[in-house]
């Protein structure tokens, strides 16, 4: 295919930066063959001045002419060192992570051992001086400059006994060997970036906004809920558990921060009575900051975070950045104050409705009284209105409302087949709007109901609707998956797994075994669910062989690695190469597996010597549904009988003018032989991230080859 679209990358002109520009080229390459990548090198003040003490240098002494050279159009983009981006960066740019990365951690290169003289040790930051003070007290800190090459090069001639670097950037120039201690991360704490490459472009770039879009997480800003701990949602207890970074207000129910894992970063941006402990400005930085690194964020707020939260300044400043998000609602002090304490908004013969207001307007620290006219013009909410829609809205008019004013029918709030309907009274009293009556929905009219003020999705998924048709046990994976790529995941789960009853009946012990074969994350939850039920203790289990990654982080909460994980070639075929090449004929191996597995592995085992036992494991029911599932833009298969079990529900024309994603060649074969001649797409490695992935980048570069022109 001819090249559509030329990016020029401009880097400093250091061996490692040009090492890094290959492994860019590479993965770019790789996932957008379209894309043809030119490289300009630059130097730059910190290449030019090897007299400054780094320890003292300016923020962008490393990136200041590359940046210059992307706000002034001459580059399209520049690679750095995610370390070296100043902070913030300069005005005009925008920038995220790249994911592949290195060892982040410090090591010591030389010889900490001499004598006669002095330890002399060369440092290039305050933190790695801080360090070797306490570690090294009677040894004398110098300060070092020059690329990496350099550095070494004065080392090896004497100018210094010990050097502290990074390991990133000497394992990637494949100088691993000098390496004489790694420092531990809790005793010498790296930089957030050290190890990370970061590109930076010039702000409102199409091109990068949607080649970004596959590296970042979508934010999630969620509602702790008012009150007490048991007034969290199951969505934002399930988002804590999984985010790298949490920015948290005070007016948090105690007990609520518990849900997050203690690996995770929490940071306190709570706000207090009009005391603020971080201005907004920063908290919003923050989110962006993070959000761009490719973090798993949760901002938390306490009770709803769209009741005066300030929910839309954080919203506002991650769709300026064109970064995805999701809100998660929770339990307001509106609702706990009153439906939990008996005071009915809405009691039948009392209140048909209620108002509510800050007592104070924006930047003022007194109250403001409420006038007749701001109560007769606030927005209004009408539940179980929808087939008086026309009615209620000439209503609003006869009592003075502008015909003009926005007005918005939301079905379904809060579902994954949610539907909105922006429009004003005038269409919406002349009967103009088509409303589907059969299912629950709000009016809501007033300025807030604007079009323009409705959530946008930046992520690579776009809020597209993902029918995801897996069993339970990779549904817990495949949703927040989708979620976290700006999507909008659809459960309709069409196999069930069953477990085999008596498998491990009639069976040799578990211990007369060289191997066990598990080619599912499914396998191998099942798998361990009954050793578990059998009271076996898992230091007499054998080595595993598994298919590929994803079955390998399956056996991750039992604290189990598998022996054998195929590097590639994922999948029967490549579990099979890797069998014959590592077990030994005479060595008893034990394949578990689905009633549908083929006994391809099976058969060629025996053929060379290798004793087999081959059990089923489980099978797979079909599910079968009495409704359609709702409108959808794209479909994951994981298995043939995933593909059997659609087809039986909705037939293969349900596809038509859908994104259908097949985990791999089995499934494949299964789409075409039942009828499907569209286009598939089919990741790399047979696991619903990298499924997910697949379909993210195939959107991503849909779009990016519709902004070529």
């Amino acid at each position: 295919m001819a090249t559509q679209l030329k990016l020029i990358l401009g880097t400093r002109n250091s061996k490692l930066a040009l090492a890094q520009v290959v492994i860019v080229q590479k993965e770019f390459q790789r996932r957008f063959p379209e894309i043809e990548i030119s490289v300009v090198e630059f130097s730059s003040p910190g290449d030019r001045d090897r007299k400054a003490d780094l320890r003292d240098s300016d923020p962008d002494f490393f990136t200041r002419d590359l940046d210059e050279a992307v706000v002034n159009g001459k580059i399209d983009c520049a690679l750095h060192s995610a370390k070296d981006l100043p902070e913030p960066v300069s005005a005009g740019l925008d920038w995220f992570w790249l994911p592949w990365r290195e060892d982040p951690s410090d090591v010591l290169i030389g010889n900490a051992e001499c004598s006669g003289r002095k330890l002399r040790i060369g440092v290039s930051s305050a933190r790695r001086e801080q360090y070797c003070r306490k570690r090294f007290p009677d040894a004398e800190i110098l300060p070092v400059r020059g690329n990496i090459d350099n550095r070494i090069a004065q080392l090896d001639e004497e100018k210094y006994d010990l050097l502290v670097m990074a390991a990133a950037g000497l394992n990637r120039l494949g100088l691993g060997n000098r390496i004489t201690e790694h420092l531990p991360l809790d005793e010498l704490n790296p930089p957030d970036g050290q190890g990370v490459l970061a590109l930076t472009f010039k702000q409102g770039d199409l091109r990068f906004l949607e080649i970004r879009k596959l590296f970042v997480n979508s934010v999630v800003i969620a509602g702790a809920g008012a009150g007490s701990a048991g007034n969290i949602t199951v969505a934002t207890v399930e988002a804590l558990r999984r985010c790298e970074i949490c920015l948290y207000d005070c007016l948090i129910p105690e007990g609520v921060l518990k849900y997050i894992s203690d690996s995770a970063r929490q940071i306190n941006v709570g706000k207090r009575s009009g005391s603020v402990s971080v201005p907004q400005h920063e908290t919003c930085r923050m989110l962006a900051d993070y959000a761009r690194q490719g973090k798993l964020v949760v901002r938390l707020k306490g009770g709803d975070p769209g009741m005066f939260g300030r929910l839309a300044e954080e919203v506002e400043i991650l769709d300026r950045l064109a970064l995805p998000f999701r809100v998660i609602p929770g339990i307001s002090s509106l609702s706990a104050a009153t439906t939990g304490n008996g005071m009915l908004l809405t009691r039948r013969g009392v209140a048909r409705g209620f108002s509510v207001f800050s007592a104070r307007l924006a930047g003022s620290e007194h109250f403001q009284p409420v006038t007749e006219t701001e109560i007769r013009t606030q927005p209004c909410v009408f539940f179980m209105g929808l087939a008086d829609a026309p009615a209620i809205a000439s209503s609003l008019i006869a009592e003075g409302r502008p015909e003009t004013e926005p007005a918005a029918i939301i079905c379904s709030a809060g579902a994954p087949e949610q539907k909105i309907i922006a429009t004003n009274l005038q269409t919406l009293a002349a009967g103009k709007v088509e409303i589907d009556t059969s299912v629950p929905g709000l009016i809501v009219v007033g300025n807030i109901a604007d079009e323009k003020y409705l959530y946008r999705s930046n992520g690579a998924l776009e809020g597209k609707k993902i029918l995801l048709t897996c069993s339970d046990a990779l549904l817990r994976r495949a949703v927040p998956a989708v979620w976290d790529a700006g999507g909008v995941p659809l459960e309709f789960p069409l196999i069930r797994l069953v477990p085999e009853p008596g498998w491990l009946k009639n069976v040799q012990p578990l211990t007369k075994y060289d191997w066990i074969v598990l080619t599912s994350p499914s396998a191998v939850e099942i798998f361990m669910e009954q050793i578990k039920q059998a009271g076996i203790d898992l230091r007499q289990l054998p080595s595993f062989a598994v298919c590929g990654s994803g079955t390998a982080g399956a056996f991750a909460p039992y604290g189990i690695i598998p022996e054998l994980v195929p590097e590639k070639n994922f999948g029967a075929a490549g579990l099979l190469e890797q069998l014959l090449d590592k077990v030994k004929p005479g060595q008893k191996l034990f394949r578990l597996r689905s009633e549908l597995a083929d006994s391809e592995i099976t058969a060629k085992l025996l053929s060379v010597g290798i004793k087999v036992d081959d059990r089923v494991l489980y099978r797979s029911e079909p599910v079968c549904y009495d409704v359609k599932p709702s409108e959808f833009d794209a479909v994951l298969f994981t298995s043939p009988s995933t593909v059997r079990a659609f087809v039986e529900n909705w037939t293969v024309n349900a596809l038509d003018g859908k994104q259908v994603v097949a985990i791999g060649a089995p499934t494949v074969e299964s789409l075409r032989q039942l009828g499907y001649s569209g286009t598939l797409i089919v990741p790399v490695e047979a696991t619903v991230e990298q499924m997910i992935f697949a379909l993210k980048n195939c959107l991503t570069a849909q779009r990016l080859m519709n902004l070529k022109g």
